[in-house]
């Protein structure tokens, strides 16, 4: 199990994302590094999301999970692509959302 950490703020997604203080940038690209089951994307940050295209999970068991305050929690907005469904996930995958 690994953990991505995503920070709209101070990430960059050529980062390895597996420390805080290098994180992704985008949950799309820190949910494409999560590849094995029970890894875990986690969101440090109280950004809205709004640059993300479609996140496809492919492995089973991922985590998207937020340390945010409970105040500001972070915000993925899809209302600019065209589409409801921002997250999907890849055949064969868990269907827990």
């Amino acid at each position: 199990m690994t953990t991505y950490y995503v920070n709209d703020t101070i990430g960059n997604d050529a980062n390895a994302g597996t420390d805080q203080a290098n994180p992704k940038k985008t949950i799309g690209s820190a949910v494409t590094a999560a590849s094995s089951d029970d890894d875990v994307v986690e969101i440090t940050d109280e950004a809205t999301y709004d640059d993300e295209s479609q996140i496809v999970v492919a492995a089973n068991n991922i985590t998207l999970t937020h340390t945010a305050s409970a105040l500001g929690r972070p915000i993925i907005d899809a209302s600019g692509l065209g589409s409801t469904e921002i997250i999907s996930l890849a055949p064969n995958s868990s269907t827990n959302r």
